[in-house]
């Protein structure tokens, strides 16, 4: 999670590599959960390189879009941890980011970025990028770089970004 850049590369809504900036194995995200078509890509463990959870990510309510507006909620859980992030969407606001009862920032779609991450103060801390899509294979990448000083909850948080932006923002006709 100190990493300033992670590539995620994988196929859609599936298991994912997470690699550095020099195409160093940082670790995986692996889907958890049911594996049925409506249980798929729910519920994700953020592995490190040694195969330890550092990272929950779980879809805590469904998602939808009527008339262009989006709704989305996913829980973002430290191992060890007090408490769940939550990142909650209501379009046409931005999706709100909590640690329990106090907000700590927002997460914004980009004109240039499918994501981006701002703290509580306003100040943008991390970007998520669509990199690439194979539509024949179905492989993506995305990448998120954080800034210098960005505390722990919003790292954890721009991590679950790469997941929630796979899950809610690309779609493949099928």
């Amino acid at each position: 999670m100190t990493e300033p850049v992670v590539v995620v590369r994988g196929r859609h809504q599936d298991d994912f590599e997470l690699l550095d900036q020099d195409g160093r194995l940082l670790g995986s995200a692996v889907r958890v959960g049911g594996m049925r078509s409506l249980d798929a890509a729910r519920a994700y463990e953020v592995r490190d390189a040694h195969d330890r959870c550092v990272l929950n990510v779980h879809q805590a309510g469904p998602s939808s879009e009527v008339w262009g507006l989006t709704k989305w909620h996913y829980e973002v859980v430290l191992p060890g941890g007090s408490g769940a992030i939550t990142v909650q969407k209501a379009s046409p606001e931005p999706a709100s980011i909590s640690e329990g009862s106090r907000r700590i920032g927002t997460m914004r779609n980009g004109p240039t970025h499918a994501f981006m991450i701002e703290d509580h103060t306003g100040r943008q801390v991390a970007r998520i990028h669509i990199g690439r899509t194979r539509f024949f294979s179905e492989h993506v990448e995305l990448i998120a770089e954080t800034e210098d000083g960005t505390s722990l909850p919003l790292r954890s948080v721009a991590l679950a970004a790469i997941l929630i932006a796979d899950r809610e923002l690309i779609q493949f006709a099928h």
